[in-house]
């Protein structure tokens, strides 16, 4: 299986893109850690850290515009969520509607 890590660069370059094809839509990082583990990414982002594990995968259901994290929650999220999946490769297989990165 493919290193679930993806550093904070790789991040950076995912955010641009998005940032070019939905120029109005609001960025949330979903993770563990704190902000400061999240320093390179910048401010504009909203942040959504160490919150509850309900909160979260509701949230990553429901989002407009999701890219995937490289984990079964995000994935199992990313199956329920009908809008637009952007996939990371990793050990599960996107379904053929996600968008692969």
């Amino acid at each position: 299986m493919k290193n679930r890590y993806n550093s904070n660069e790789y991040y950076i370059k995912i955010i641009k893109k998005m940032r070019k094809l939905y120029p109005n839509l609001r960025i949330k990082i979903l993770s563990e850690g704190t902000k400061n583990d999240f320093k390179e990414l910048g401010n504009n982002l909203d942040y959504h850290l160490n919150e509850e594990l309900t909160h979260s995968f509701h949230m990553i259901v429901k989002a407009k515009v999701l890219v995937m994290a490289k984990s079964t929650l995000s994935y199992c999220a990313a199956i329920l969520n009908e809008n637009i999946i952007y996939y990371i490769p990793f050990g599960h297989y996107p379904l053929k509607k996600w968008i692969i990165l």
